[in-house]
């Protein structure tokens, strides 16, 4: 019995331990996260002004600008979507939860979460599959290869699977929150 219990007990230490490393692995991947999107917002804004003076004042437009620029915005939406799922900010489908009370509501939620993250699994899968193909290929103005703007999707599918296993490993405790 003692032993038992022993075990338990041990067993929920490092269930603890799982949730605490998931829960302070997600806080720095979103610091991370936020810090690229800052810098993307940045770069887009200068390239995008850049591209305003070059096209009515030099009168010799830039010719990789708006690639830059539209590459940045991919990004910069991606990692914007993971931020707002760890914060809980995306809009959530509540049919059968409006008017639910009690045992019924959480139910509804967790099939609505496991339903998000069976989709970003293979989102993640696929598109790191399609952002591979695309390596070979390079855009027009730059020549970057285009698995780059195409890994964006992946890259924020996977930062929104961590931040749902640990949304799930510690329900509540951190509550998404930076």
């Amino acid at each position: 019995m003692h032993l038992a219990r022993t075990a338990r007990a041990a067993q929920a230490g490092r269930r603890k331990d799982l949730a605490r490393a998931a829960a302070w692995l997600s806080r720095q991947v979103d610091r991370v996260s936020m810090a690229a999107a800052a810098a993307l917002a940045a770069g887009m804004t200068v390239t995008l002004g850049l591209q305003v003076l070059f096209r009515f004042v030099v009168r010799s437009p830039l010719s990789w600008s708006e690639e830059l620029a539209r590459y940045c915005f991919v990004w910069l939406a991606s990692l914007g979507a993971a931020a707002a799922l760890r914060r809980g900010l995306h809009p959530a489908l509540e049919l059968g939860t409006t008017g639910q009370q009690g045992r019924g509501r959480p139910r509804w939620q967790i099939l609505g979460e496991l339903s998000a993250g069976v989709f970003l699994l293979v989102v993640a899968v696929y598109g790191w599959r399609l952002a591979a193909f695309n390596m070979r290929q390079v855009s027009p103005a730059m020549g970057l290869p285009m698995g780059v703007p195409y890994a964006a999707v992946p890259t924020a599918a996977c930062v929104m699977l961590l931040h749902l296993l640990a949304r799930w490993s510690s329900p509540g405790e951190d509550g998404g929150e930076p």
